[in-house]
């Protein structure tokens, strides 16, 4: 783990030569803010799309 960003590294092999290898990254996150900042966006957007005849219970 390198501060948030947490990366995974895998080799897969037969017994003989190595077949398959990744990398996989992923972040860690402050949840509760960012589902603020979705909730607060998502707001926005049906706010300026309003006139477009969006249901009211969104």
């Amino acid at each position: 783990m390198k501060g948030k960003k947490l990366v995974f590294s895998i080799t897969a092999d037969d017994g003989v030569d190595k077949i398959s290898e990744a990398t996989h990254e992923r972040f860690v996150i402050n949840a509760e803010g960012f589902n603020k900042k979705v909730a607060k966006k998502r707001e926005e957007v049906f706010e300026r799309f309003s006139n477009f005849g969006l249901p009211p219970n969104r």
